[in-house]
This record gives C-alpha cells, sequence and structure tokens, in this order.
C-alpha cells in the first residue's frame, strides 16, 4: 500500500482528524499543501506546522488554504516557526494566554458539538534551546 492510499484511509476514519508535518519551509511547498488538501477533499481537520520559516513581511494570503483559517507564530530570527490550518467549519480559539517566550508555542482551544472544548498545542523547540 503506498503513502497516498493510507491518506485516503486515514480520511475515512471517523472523528477529527490531525496532521502534523515538520515542514521545513512552508513557502516553497504551499502549493504541495493546497494540492494534498484538495485531493483528500478537505477531510483534515487540522494540519500542524513546525518550522514554517515564514517572517513577519509575509502575509496570510500569501499561505492560504481554501476553506481553512491559518494561525500562525513566527520565530523573530531566521526558520522556526508553528502555524496550524483549522478547517473553517471548526470553532476555534487562539489562546495566546498560554503561549511562551523560549520556543515557538501555538495553542488552539477547539469546540465540537456534544463534546467538551479541548486545547492542540503545536510545539517546537529548537535544539540550541537549553531551558
Amino acid at each position: 500500500m503506498n503513502f497516498s492510499s493510507k491518506f485516503h484511509e486515514f480520511v475515512k476514519l471517523r472523528g477529527l482528524k490531525l496532521i502534523h508535518q515538520n515542514i521545513r519551509s512552508l513557502g516553497g511547498k504551499i502549493d504541495h499543501l493546497r494540492l494534498l488538501v484538495r485531493e483528500l477533499k478537505s477531510e483534515i481537520h487540522l494540519l500542524t506546522l513546525s518550522e514554517t520559516w515564514l517572517k513577519e513581511d509575509v502575509g496570510n494570503g500569501e499561505c492560504d488554504i481554501p476553506g481553512y483559517r491559518l494561525y500562525r507564530k513566527d520565530r523573530k530570527g531566521n526558520h522556526g516557526g508553528v502555524a496550524v490550518y483549522a478547517r473553517e467549519d471548526l470553532s476555534v480559539i487562539r489562546r495566546d494566554d498560554l503561549e511562551f517566550r523560549f520556543a515557538e508555542v501555538l495553542w488552539l482551544e477547539i469546540s465540537l458539538p456534544k463534546s467538551r472544548s479541548f486545547l492542540v498545542g503545536t510545539i517546537y523547540r529548537p535544539d540550541r534551546t537549553s531551558d
């Protein structure tokens, strides 16, 4: 069974679907992500990314994926950064009160019908960090 068929089996499962990828530069791979989401017919609820390498001067519009909202926390220096694409039909609140400065951390509170809300954290800790 190839990689693509495993993805198609995964999205057929019931429940919330989350995928994480260390993307190592979102800018150069955004078209691939858009294609993947389109191919999977937007069945992924949350797509979390580490090492986005985005800078403040890159607008969200340059990284948009139709049907998803982008939440991101860029690193002030080189590389790093985290982001989450949340499907537009999800009720999401960014919890920046839980974020801290020594690592790229992004917390989202997700509310689903007939369920308690829960937190999804996307964290990237650079190798050189000693904390």
